[in-house]
């Protein structure tokens, strides 16, 4: 019998989301998966996508309710972005907590209360790049 879980918390047309632990029983940390293709709107990138969007995920997971111990890994080719040309992006946020049952009602609200402001932030009010869930 597995321990782990997987839950798809939401695919639309802009980014695919996961949220998981490795043992549901004994929930001491899950993670939240973001997985999306980026394309920049003009030639002129002027500062480093990944830096741009580390420190918008940044200053959102400071004030998240979830847990005070958070890891975050940013994986993005950036050495071939050009306008109108895809490239994949992964984000992994882990969260270490005891205190939250995986998968129950208040967990979901606070993890829905992350992607809103995550969504509203950086995937809808952005200038400089498109996203979308598939190449």
């Amino acid at each position: 019998m597995s321990k782990c879980k997987v839950v798809d918390k939401s695919i639309t047309s802009s980014r695919r989301i996961k949220l998981g632990t490795v043992d549901r029983y004994n929930t001491k940390s899950f993670y939240l998966t973001i997985s999306t293709w980026v394309t920049p709107k003009t030639d002129n990138i002027s500062t480093k996508l990944s830096r741009i969007l580390r420190l918008k995920f940044n200053s959102i997971l400071e004030n998240n309710k979830i847990s005070d111990n958070t890891l975050f890994d940013l994986d993005i080719r950036e050495s071939g972005l050009r306008k109108d040309k895809k490239s994949f992006m992964s984000c992994e946020m882990t969260f270490l907590n005891n205190k939250l049952i995986f998968n129950d009602e208040l967990m979901n609200e606070l993890v829905d209360e992350l992607l809103s402001e995550l969504d509203n932030s950086i995937i809808s009010d952005n200038d400089e790049f498109t996203f979308s869930a598939k190449k």
